[in-house]
């Protein structure tokens, strides 16, 4: 259960449709990231040092890149790990990857063995803490810990239950609630079904279960039929975050029957990989027979990826459900039912789990790619009456590798950068954390650039405030918003997504920049993922055998004839080639160190994955 404050300003209602376009960008990685100082130590350290941690979680979950950079510390850093342990606390080391560091930056890849499930799972409770070490504080200069970038989800069930005093209704309802990450956005959905009258007033109310409490925001100007739908702008309210955490929140909807509240519900917060959808007729992509339906639901998927809660409540039916099911399909393409909920189905309310054996990987990479939509039938739309795409609340996340090379024309400079920038869901703000090390003098200016790599454009947004200037080594932490003077719009969120935003950092002696670094979807490591096993997308003409393996593989091509294969890195690193002829042949890699693999034939783009233990 979670909580709500003080006055809000309200904006326009967000309509579905748009945001089912708005949240088309997002890919089936995960990005994780730590922001990494003195005061996250236990006990805390006094330090000048900044460090951003990134790690990125392949759609399969066997493959992790993990990428960190550092500056301003006491001294050269003698080692660095991952440890368990909750923030506050201290814990075992649970991986060391001093042996990857080089300098005050580090990137490595985890895989195989070296990453498993109990591990994913640990990354996703948020149990988990980055650390580096120096001679001065062997038990650690600065600290992060590492959580899944991602918006706060919350939840609520909605009955006459839980109003103060009890109210005897049939009536029901279901809403999810999305805070921003910067905590000034809160994003409403709601559907009630069963009321004794229309909505005439809706609101969030501080208060525990089984207590009353004031009006902490007016929900009324939201009102649609039965549903609830818009944005609280919340920048102006203090402690929001932490009351909504504490369970101090309840959603009270009223009528003229029960002017005090008849369905109510305590709010409560998704710690698990959470999706909502809110089911409209216009998303149908067979317009359905006039119909006012609308409906609202969560989906809650857990941390060990098999099993998924959900609760949904529609409403304005046509009459009454005769199936419902989550289909695979990008928004406005129908698709094959993937897994049947009509057997979940109470009146106007469907609810339940789904367990492991419907979760299956492709299940999941859908869900996380927003390519499951969910679609409820009646007698009279037998194809569909309500539709509603399932979108995360995780954020879709770019790496930063600045350097002088990546300038144009080139700069000659030990310096380096990095970090990370997410976007949320429905592209409105992107959270942005960079460490730079060692220029030749203090920032002057950083901005974010509108041009591809290897071209220069014009600055988009200034990030100068956020950096200290005061030295060589310096950070930079904060939010580009649709609420900003310069505001982050649809423009912009394309252009980051297209690869065409990179990020600039200046100084006295370098005016034009002395590093900077494209912002890339996913992660620092140049080669895209797949998980094991898994073909490219066209489907290369040839298989390897076995596949996670030791010493040396078998390839098998569907050709005879002379042929050439390609064995590069996941940092596209070259590192066996061959020639051979006949459609059989050995590859002896037992000397390449255990990691993922992918092996190219004849030139092709076509790729295939494999795994060293």
């Amino acid at each position: 259960m979670k909580s709500f404050t003080k006055k809000m300003t309200m904006t326009a209602v967000l309509a579905a449709a748009a945001f089912t376009a708005q949240a088309d960008h997002l890919s089936e990685k995960l990005m994780f990231s730590a922001r990494m100082n003195g005061a996250n130590e236990v006990p805390a350290v006094t330090s000048n040092g900044n460090g951003v941690a990134t790690f990125v979680l392949n759609g399969g979950r066997d493959t992790m890149c993990i990428t960190v950079y550092m500056s301003g510390l006491s001294e050269s850093v003698d080692g660095i790990h991952i440890h368990s342990g909750a923030a506050g606390t201290n814990g075992s080391v649970l991986v060391d990857l001093t042996s990857d560091l080089s300098g005050y930056q580090l990137k490595k890849v985890i895989t195989g063995p070296d990453l498993t499930a109990t591990m994913v799972k640990d990354f996703l409770d948020g149990n988990l803490y980055i650390n580096a070490h120096t001679a001065s504080h062997p038990n650690g200069e600065i600290r992060g810990q590492i959580k899944l970038e991602k918006d706060y989800a919350f939840r609520s069930y909605l009955d006459g239950t839980q109003e103060v005093p009890m109210v005897s209704t049939s009536a029901m309802g279901v809403s999810a609630m999305n805070l921003s990450l910067d905590g000034k956005r809160l994003n409403v959905w709601a559907t009630a079904n069963g009321l004794s009258g229309a909505i005439d007033g809706a609101h969030l109310h501080f208060g525990l279960p089984g207590t009353n409490g004031p009006v902490v925001v007016d929900l009324s100007s939201f009102i649609v039929d039965h549903s609830i739908q818009g944005m609280a702008d919340v920048s102006g309210v203090t402690g929001l975050l932490d009351s909504l955490m504490a369970g101090r929140v309840y959603i009270n909807i009223h009528t003229a029957a029960n002017p005090n509240g008849e369905i109510r519900g305590s709010v409560f917060m998704e710690n698990s990989l959470a999706f909502d959808a809110f089911l409209t007729t216009d998303q149908e992509t067979s317009p359905p027979t006039v119909s006012t339906a609308r409906g609202t639901g969560y989906f809650a998927l857990n941390n060990t990826f098999n099993q998924m809660n959900f609760d949904l409540v529609v409403d304005g039916l046509s009459g009454p459900i005769t199936g419902a099911h989550l289909h695979t399909g990008a928004p406005g393409v129908d698709g094959g039912v993937t897994i049947d909920l009509s057997s979940n189905v109470s009146g106007n309310y469907i609810g339940g789990n789904i367990g492991s054996s419907d979760l299956t990987p492709q299940v999941i990479m859908d869900l996380l790619k927003g390519n499951i939509y969910i679609n409820v039938h009646t007698a009279a739309n037998p194809n569909g009456e309500l539709r509603g795409q399932l979108y995360r609340t995780a954020r879709e996340g770019y790496s930063v590798d600045m350097s002088g090379d990546q300038e144009v024309p080139a700069v000659s400079t030990s310096a380096f950068g990095g970090g990370m920038v997410s976007m949320d869901r429905g592209q409105s703000d992107l959270h942005i954390m960079l460490v730079v090390n060692g220029l030749a003098g203090p920032v002057t200016g950083a901005h974010l650039h509108n041009a591809a790599m290897g071209a220069n454009g014009s600055v988009i947004f200034d990030m100068t405030p956020w950096f200290a200037g005061s030295g060589t080594d310096d950070a930079a932490f904060g939010y580009w918003t649709v609420d900003d003077a310069t505001p982050f719009t649809a423009t912009e969120a394309l252009a980051v997504r297209n690869g065409q935003v990179y990020a600039n950092v200046h100084n006295n002696t370098n005016t034009n920049g002395e590093i900077r670094g494209q912002l890339m979807r996913g992660s620092a490591c140049a080669t895209e993922v797949l998980a094991v096993n898994e073909l490219s997308a066209t489907g290369a003409q040839f298989a390897v055998y076995p596949n996670p393996f030791s010493e040396q593989l078998t390839l098998a091509v569907d050709a005879a004839g002379a042929h050439s294969l390609t064995v590069t890195d996941v940092y596209g690193k070259t590192v066996h080639t061959q020639d051979f002829k006949g459609n059989n042949t050995e590859i002896m890699l037992g000397s390449l160190p255990a990691g993922i693999y992918f092996i190219a034939l004849d030139g092709s783009a076509e790729v295939l994955k494999v795994v060293k233990r």
